[in-house]
């Protein structure tokens, strides 16, 4: 039976729409889609503000409402306090669901359970799928069901959890009507301009993070992943390296389909295992701020 009340897609650091499990299962509920963003001033203008991340991040932006127009959606831009915006933007479609792709950091985590407590006090349920990450904070564990707190154990067992299967772009998406609102530039939300020449930072958006990907894994054997363990140090070696940092930090890809590309083209090769292993940090990261969430600001060895 189909939903008659529209699920919230709440986008945050998952600005695509291929491989996006929030996205798809939303879809998948046969009701109407509301995506949203919400630029938080506190991010932006914060004590980490940088004039080069929210021009990334607003071109990304523009770049995902392209992609759900193609499909026949489109998106909701706020800006505000997520606390209050997300429950406000609830309300105002009629929704009694909101998903997103879940956060491990302690930022995040203390963000989204404001929102679901504000939420259930409006009558909306939040749930977080996963997204971010190749593997979940509970997939990698110790024997003992612990966390691992050194890489090399965690790395081991990482590579042995299977991976979960990719996810398509969808076809369709039926959104909801309504004031999805403008996007705002830099000047509307009080950013400086880059301070970096616009011309030598990476397009963003997903589209152009696909044709980053496709360039890197079609660069051939002395460059891309068969290579990687040869050519990663040499950053001036514009195939040395993947190039997918800020994609993978703002979701314009997958990481979950980067490594399962990678895998594709060079399954046993020492570049495609050595670039795997730099996925894998990358979730080790994520992973120990999951579990103890204090070596944000301190050691992780209490001593």
């Amino acid at each position: 039976m189909k939903r008659a009340r529209p699920v919230v897609v709440w986008f945050r650091r998952d600005l695509r729409v291929h491989d996006h499990p929030a996205l798809t299962d939303a879809i998948a509920r046969g009701g109407p889609v509301a995506p949203l963003f919400v630029l938080d001033p506190a991010i932006l203008q914060g004590r980490f503000a940088s004039s080069n991340r929210a021009w990334f991040l607003l071109g990304a932006i523009t770049a995902l409402r392209r992609e759900l127009e193609a499909r026949g959606g489109r998106l909701f831009v706020r800006v505000g306090d997520p606390r209050t915006v997300v429950t406000a933007f609830a309300r105002e479609v009629g929704s009694d669901e909101v998903v997103v792709s879940r956060d491990y950091a302690p930022y995040g985590r203390r963000r989204d359970r404001a929102v679901a407590e504000a939420l259930r006090g409006a009558g909306v349920e939040f749930h977080a799928k996963r997204g971010l990450l190749i593997h979940e904070p509970e997939e990698v564990l110790t024997a003992t069901d612990s966390p691992y707190t050194v890489f090399g154990p965690f790395q081991r067992r990482w590579a042995a959890v299977e991976m979960r299967s990719i996810r398509p772009a969808p076809d369709d998406i039926a959104t909801i009507h309504g004031d999805d609102g403008p996007t705002p530039d830099l000047d509307d939300l009080r950013v400086a301009s880059p301070t970096a020449e616009v011309g030598t930072l990476p397009a963003p958006g997903e589209p152009a993070a696909r044709l980053r990907l496709d360039a890197w894994l079609e660069s051939g054997p002395r460059h891309g992943p068969t290579a990687y363990h040869q050519t990663r140090d040499r950053l001036a070696d514009p195939c040395g390296t993947s190039r997918l940092s800020a994609d993978l930090r703002f979701g314009t890809l997958s990481p979950a389909e980067v490594a399962t590309r990678v895998l594709a083209l060079d399954p046993d090769g020492d570049g495609s295992r050595r670039f795997l292993t730099e996925l894998a940090w990358r979730d080790f990261y994520a992973h120990a701020l999951w579990h103890t969430p204090r070596i944000a600001r301190e050691p992780m060895d209490e001593r």
